[in-house]
């Protein structure tokens, strides 16, 4: 029913190189949407009821499955469960009339030398013929089972009549009175199209507005409600990518849902920022959420059970598998081989696969601390701290160890052979199992920047694998998954690897490269157009590489740091407009309720790098760490007027406290007021 969607030529699914190749709704026919549906917490209604007389605002970040879902719920796919459409639409209790926003074209209605209220008036009357033809464009197919009586049908052909203020001989030939209705309103809508598309070349905007604001729409929608069958039947108008409508135009549509009659009802899906206002022309009164209508984020539906989305995850790969001719058996095979090789408690297998070409070489974190213990001491100091913390056979212990040392240091002890013993000593009861409870904790919290730190010193990208991890780094995003396990499989391919067919694990380097590309192109998708992206994107990089000096530091100030949080006090308003771009736009998450500053009860603000950005910079999607940002600090990332040397400066100042010798620079507030 919707002439803007472009289903994927003939045989497309045979020329994909992945299952994964296509990932907007928008690209894939109406038996491919169906085909790769799948419910979230197995009911098809848990998020949206399409059936509900409240109109609904189906919301949140691109990529959430907005569009597969209002096509799901649309009538040229309730029609193909049922031999007989009628009967499913009674079953579902709605019939579902799904339209872009983006079909109206709407940047059409304006400039041109004309008004804006005669733009207001012409757009309004054009979004109702639009919206009624596809009404009745959709009760023609219907009745092609159906072959109601022309006495039934003739009270749409009324109804509309009247509502266009035109005798009722002036539509068309009352024997076909469905056909005449939409041979009718679609040469109204073509006058319009020529009036709206010439007014820059005529001077004038000839026409002729017939009906009253939402008449049409709700007259045709009660007369529908006439015809047998149809008694108990919601009219539900599916509106999609609500945010190609400007402000104006939204709140005429904000008007059609205050303002609607029974039986119709709307669900509006459109991105977070696009919901521009909820203002309406009725006395300047504003929709109020739960009594004009309700607000539903998908994203948050998906983050209110993450156990049941990495479920609704499965089962959404499992699906576009099992169409890519691969059975059952195969598709859950496949998802088992995006883990690593299985390996000990202490990744000892893949750390010494990592570090090989270091065998008959001093291991580069090694060469870092005999060179940082050297110019604090002297040579032989730093030989004999290497070798008391030099656990060969075990890296990620070793590498435990060295954090160990690093932390006396800082904490007042001298870079001996004696703190590098004492260190050794504390982390060496994991070997046999005798942990206590402060190394056993000490194990679990930096077990994972540690290993970070050992791919980042051996010159690797830090490694994601396994559909847990996946999941977790799409940030409730269904298509951020399907989008790095595109790439993966694209890089696997790349490699000569039998991605689809094999049995054995995809390569670790296809996995870094697939997700490291992936990562690259959510911050190119999701930052905002022109000069307000660009700002959006330094802000991004600033922050990722702040963090990534913490992560990768001597002795980290947080653990799997991925979060930061400021008491936002005289923050510049540049740098607080570029924040909430950040945030509307999913380049950061705020976290709900924020934090507790640490030295007094006052709250920050908390937020999180979007997981999906964080292997850009070698960091792990989560909330546990959360670096207390300054105002300075905070300016020298959000502030777009603030150069990129000062905010190196300001990074090069956090690398020195965190490095040995841990020295302390507390002046850069300077570098920028």
């Amino acid at each position: 029913m919707d002439p803007d969607v472009s289903p994927l030529p003939e045989g497309a699914e045979q020329l994909v190189r992945s299952p994964f190749d296509v990932t907007k709704a928008v690209d894939l026919n109406d038996p491919q949407i169906e085909r790769t549906y799948v419910t979230f917490g197995g009911r098809d209604r848990s998020i949206v009821d399409p059936a509900s007389a409240m109109p609904q605002f189906l919301t949140g970040l691109k990529g959430g499955g907005r569009t597969h879902l209002l096509r799901h719920y649309s009538y040229p796919l309730q029609k193909t469960r049922h031999e007989r459409p009628l009967s499913q639409v009674q079953a579902d209790g709605y019939i579902g009339i799904y339209f872009r926003c983006g079909g109206l074209n709407g940047s059409r209605f304006r400039g041109k030398g004309q008004s804006e209220e005669r733009w207001a008036t012409t757009f309004a009357y054009y979004m109702d013929i639009w919206i009624t033809e596809l009404l009745i464009a959709t009760i023609a197919d219907v009745n092609e089972s159906e072959h109601w009586h022309d006495e039934d049908v003739s009270k749409v052909y009324i109804a509309v009549a009247q509502a266009l203020q035109t005798p009722v001989s002036g539509i068309g030939e009352v024997a076909r009175p469905l056909t005449a209705i939409l041979e009718y309103l679609t040469q109204l809508r073509r006058e319009i199209d020529w009036a709206v598309n010439n007014a820059a070349h005529t001077g004038r905007l000839d026409v002729q507005v017939r009906s009253n604001p939402g008449e049409l729409i709700f007259s045709a929608a009660k007369s529908v409600s006439t015809l047998p069958g149809f008694e108990n039947v919601t009219i539900t108008f599916l509106a999609d990518e609500y945010e190609n409508l400007t402000e104006d135009q939204q709140v005429y549509f904000n008007t059609l849902i205050r303002e609607k009659e029974a039986p119709s009802t709307f669900l509006v899906g459109g991105r977070s920022w696009g919901i521009r206002t909820h203002r309406t022309l009725s006395a300047g009164e504003v929709n109020k959420k739960g009594s004009e209508y309700e607000l539903y984020p998908i994203d948050s539906a998906y983050a209110s059970d993450p156990s049941e989305y990495q479920n609704f995850c499965r089962e959404l790969i499992m699906r576009r598998l099992t169409a890519f001719d691969l059975d059952e058996q195969e598709s859950a095979s496949w998802i088992s081989r995006l883990s690593f090789e299985a390996d000990d408690r202490f990744h000892t297998k893949r750390l010494h696969q990592l570090l090989i070409r270091y065998a008959a070489l001093e291991r580069p974190y090694l060469v870092s601390l005999r060179n940082a213990v050297r110019r604090a001491k002297d040579s032989g100091v730093a030989s004999d701290v290497v070798n008391a913390l030099s656990i060969p056979d075990y890296p990620l212990i070793e590498k435990l160890a060295l954090l160990r040392f690093y932390q006396l240091w800082a904490g007042g002890q001298e870079p001996s052979a004696e703190t590098a013993s004492a260190a050794r000593k504390f982390v060496t009861p994991l070997l046999d199992g005798s942990e206590d409870r402060e190394l056993t904790n000490f194990f679990k919290q930096r077990k994972s920047d540690a290993i970070a730190q050992i791919y980042s010193e051996a010159g690797r990208q830090t490694a994601y694998a396994g559909f847990t991890e996946l999941v977790s780094l799409s940030g409730f995003l269904p298509r951020n998954l399907l989008m790095t396990l595109k790439y993966v499989s694209h890089w696997a391919q790349f490699h000569g690897e039998n991605v689809f067919r094999g049995s054995g694990p995809i390569s670790e380097r296809a996995l870094s490269e697939g997700v490291l590309e992936a990562s690259s192109w959510y911050l190119s998708d999701a930052k905002p157009l022109g000069s307000e992206g660009e700002e959006c994107e330094i802000a991004i990089r600033r922050l990722g590489q702040y963090l990534r000096s913490i992560r990768y530091a001597n002795k980290p100030s947080e653990i799997d740091v991925a979060t930061f949080s400021t008491s936002m006090t005289k923050v510049s308003p540049g740098a607080l407009a570029v924040l909430e771009r950040c945030v509307s736009h999913g380049l950061l998450i705020e976290v709900r309720g924020g934090r507790s500053a640490r030295n007094h009860g006052a709250r920050h603000r908390k937020f999180q790098l979007h997981p999906m950005l964080t292997p850009m910079w070698g960091l792990r999607p989560g909330r546990r760490g959360d670096a207390t940002l300054d105002r300075a600090t905070f300016e020298a990332i959000f502030n777009p007027k603030v150069e990129d040397l000062a905010f190196q400066q300001v990074r090069e100042a956090l690398e020195v406290s965190l490095n040995a010798p841990f020295r302390i620079i507390t002046d850069t507030k300077d570098l920028l007021f």
